[in-house]
């Protein structure tokens, strides 16, 4: 009997809204083609769901100023090169700096710098929280100790004017479309985590085929735990994490596949 925890399957995972979509469409292009009528009713929800955060995303995205790809590029750069350039002092062997190095990429990078293939509000609220938790637990003098004293006034200038082109700052409220994209966002996750009850309401631990079956239907989730966090859902702690992939563009203007019809 296969014992493998089911849990990351059944409960609501994060994401934004680009990742939604991709998500929700990868899990509806695995679903098994052999369906009882409550897994297809959990993948009507899924899809009918993600429908609903494509267009909100798609419409928040032909609203983004024309620029904004320059700036948002910078931004991008500033972090990535922030993250490689600690990463390469925390490979010092048994040097002083690369513990201190390595206790940096936790406190700032616990997921890489995923984020910055998000939706362009989302990376601008990721890179607010990571400055945010610099200024509160006084980190700059360390990482200018440890990476020199380019990054972080390059990424603060990039921060701020990719935040005014889009129309955002630190003391503005999310706006009501911001609001509405995280719910609706939420609506997946949770479309998603009830697919995933349901399925393995369905699974047979002690059958090979319905395990195998589950796990195909569930592979969309296990990739995008390794693109969030470096390893695939259900993996224990000390798994060692994978490299970071490119996570695929998403086509806003392509409405999700259609759910089959019970076989």
């Amino acid at each position: 009997m296969d014992l493998f925890d089911i849990s990351p399957y059944v409960s609501p995972t994060r994401f934004g809204a680009l990742g939604g979509v991709f998500l929700a469409r990868a899990v509806l292009q695995a679903a098994p083609s052999r369906k009882s009528k409550r897994v297809r009713e959990a993948l009507v929800g899924v899809r009918d769901s993600a429908e609903a955060l494509r267009a909100a995303a798609r419409e928040r995205m032909r609203a983004v100023p024309r620029n904004i790809q320059p700036l948002d590029a910078a931004l991008d750069s500033g972090w990535v090169g922030l993250r490689e350039a600690i990463e390469s002092k925390s490979r010092l062997g048994s040097l002083p700096i690369a513990a201190r190095a390595a206790k940096l990429l936790r406190l700032l990078f616990p997921e890489g710098t995923n984020f910055v293939r998000a939706e362009y509000r989302q990376q601008w609220a990721s890179s607010q929280l990571i400055l945010e938790r610099i200024e509160e637990e006084s980190l700059t003098a360390e990482i200018e100790a440890i990476t020199g004293t380019d990054y972080l006034p390059f990424i603060r200038r990039s921060h701020d004017a990719f935040g005014d082109a889009l129309g955002l700052g630190a003391d503005q409220p999310e706006s009501a479309d911001g609001k509405a994209i995280a719910n609706t966002a939420s609506a997946v996750a949770m479309a998603i985590a009830e697919y995933g009850r349901i399925l393995a309401g369905e699974l047979d631990r002690s059958n090979a085929e319905s395990v195998a079956a589950f796990r195909r239907a569930m592979a969309p989730l296990d990739a995008h735990r390794r693109v969030s966090f470096g390893r695939r859902a259900g993996a224990p702690e000390d798994e060692e994490p994978t490299p970071e992939p490119e996570e695929p563009e998403v086509d806003l203007d392509q409405p999700l596949p259609p759910v089959e019809p019970v076989g």
